[in-house]
C-alpha cells in the first residue's frame, strides 16, 4: 500500500514506531525493526515527507513494517528549511488529530497534494500555506463552514482562530506553528 510518513518515535534501542497515512487503511502505526541501525536501508525512505510503497504484517502485539519502497522523497522540500518545517507540521497535525484505522481517502489526497504543492513551488508564504492546509483539513473533519468565514483575516490571526476552534472541539491545541517558525527564522 502507498503511505505518507506522519511521525516517527523511538521504540526500543534500534526500533521506531512509525505513523503513516494510507489511502487504503487510513492512519497506521507500525513497528520498524532495526530502523535506527546505521545499516538500515529503510530509514531514509520513511523520513517526513516521504511517499512510499509499504508492506505490513501482524507482529506479536503490533503490526510490523516488512518492506519499504520509496516512491517520492519530495527532494525540493528537503532542500528548504521552511518547507521541511511546514511539511513536518502538516504531518504532525494530521497524526495528532486522526485515529488509527480511520480511513478517509480525501485526507490522504489532501496531504499528498500539500506535499506536492510544497515540492513544486519555488517560493511559498509559510503562514498562508499552513492556514490553507488547516482550513481544508478541518473542512474534511466537518468544521469547514465554521472556519471559512475567517479566511480573509491576516494569517497569524487566522491561525489563532483555527487553533481556538481545534482546541474547543478536540480539547487539544495545535502545536504552536507561529512561535516555532519564528524561532527557526521562517516567518
Amino acid at each position: 500500500m502507498i503511505a505518507l510518513t506522519l511521525y516517527r518515535r523511538d521504540w526500543g534501542e534500534f526500533d521506531q514506531m512509525i505513523s503513516v497515512y494510507t489511502r487504503e487503511s487510513g492512519k497506521l502505526e507500525v513497528i520498524a525493526k532495526g530502523i535506527k541501525k546505521i545499516t538500515s536501508k529503510n530509514s531514509a525512505n520513511l523520513e517526513i515527507p516521504c511517499l512510499a510503497e509499504i508492506e505490513v504484517a501482524q507482529g506479536k502485539d503490533l503490526p510490523r513494517l516488512t518492506r519499504v519502497q520509496l516512491v517520492d522523497a519530495f527532494k525540493n522540500i528537503r532542500s528548504d528549511l521552511a518547507k521541511i518545517f511546514i511539511a513536518g507540521y502538516a504531518a504532525q497535525v494530521l497524526d495528532k488529530f486522526t485515529l488509527s484505522g480511520e480511513k478517509d481517502e480525501k485526507i490522504f489526497d489532501l496531504l499528498l497534494g500539500f506535499f506536492n504543492f510544497l515540492n513544486s513551488e519555488s517560493k511559498i508564504d509559510p503562514l498562508n500555506s499552513i492556514n490553507s492546509y488547516l482550513l481544508k483539513l478541518w473542512g474534511l473533519f466537518g468544521f469547514g463552514s465554521e472556519l471559512n468565514k475567517f479566511s480573509k483575516l491576516q494569517p497569524d490571526a487566522l491561525f489563532r482562530i483555527i487553533n481556538k476552534s481545534v482546541q474547543a472541539h478536540n480539547g487539544k491545541p495545535l502545536p504552536d506553528f507561529i512561535k516555532n517558525a519564528k524561532v527557526l527564522g521562517i516567518i
